[in-house]
C-alpha cells in the first residue's frame, strides 16, 4: 500500500492557516488603532474641556478683576464727591460769616453817622445858646449904657 500525500492539500492548509493567522493579526492590529484612536479622541476631549474650563476661569477672573477696578473707582469718586460737599459747605459758611462782618460793619457805621450827626447837633445847640447868650448880654450891655446916657441926660438938664 502506497501512502499520497497531496502537497497541495498541505500547502493550501498551511497557506489558509497562514492566512487565517494573518487576519487574526490585521484584526488585532485594527482593534488596537481603533483603541488608540479613541484614547486619543479621549484626550483631545479632555484636554478640550480642560482648555474651556481654563478659560471661564479666565473669564471669571477678568470680570472679577473688572468688578474690583470698579469698585474701588466708585469709592474714589465717592470720596472726591464728599470732599467737594465739605469744600462747598465750609466755602457757604465763610460767605455767610463774610456777610454778617459786613452788616456788622454797616451798623457800627450807621451807629457812628448817628452818633456824629447827634454830636453836630449838640454843637449846634451849644453854639445857638452861646449866641443867644452873647445877644443877652450885648441887650444888658445896651441897656445899661441907655441908663446911663438917661441918667446923664437927666443930671445934665436939671
Amino acid at each position: 500500500m502506497r501512502i499520497i500525500i497531496n502537497s497541495s492539500s498541505s500547502s493550501s492548509s498551511s497557506s489558509s492557516s497562514s492566512s487565517s493567522s494573518s487576519r487574526i493579526s490585521s484584526s488585532s492590529s485594527s482593534s488596537s488603532t481603533s483603541s488608540s484612536s479613541r484614547s486619543s479622541s479621549i484626550s483631545s476631549r479632555i484636554s478640550s474641556s480642560n482648555s474651556r474650563a481654563a478659560t471661564a476661569a479666565a473669564a471669571a477672573a477678568a470680570v472679577a478683576v473688572a468688578l474690583s477696578e470698579a469698585t474701588a473707582a466708585a469709592a474714589v469718586a465717592a470720596a472726591v464727591a464728599v470732599a467737594v460737599a465739605v469744600a462747598v459747605a465750609v466755602a457757604e459758611a465763610v460767605a455767610v460769616a463774610v456777610a454778617v462782618a459786613v452788616a456788622v460793619a454797616v451798623a457800627l457805621s450807621v451807629a457812628a453817622a448817628a452818633a456824629l450827626a447827634a454830636a453836630v447837633a449838640v454843637a449846634v445847640a451849644a453854639a445857638a445858646a452861646v449866641a443867644v447868650a452873647a445877644a443877652a448880654a450885648a441887650v444888658a450891655v445896651a441897656v445899661r449904657v441907655a441908663e446911663a446916657v438917661a441918667v446923664a441926660a437927666f443930671c445934665f438938664l436939671f
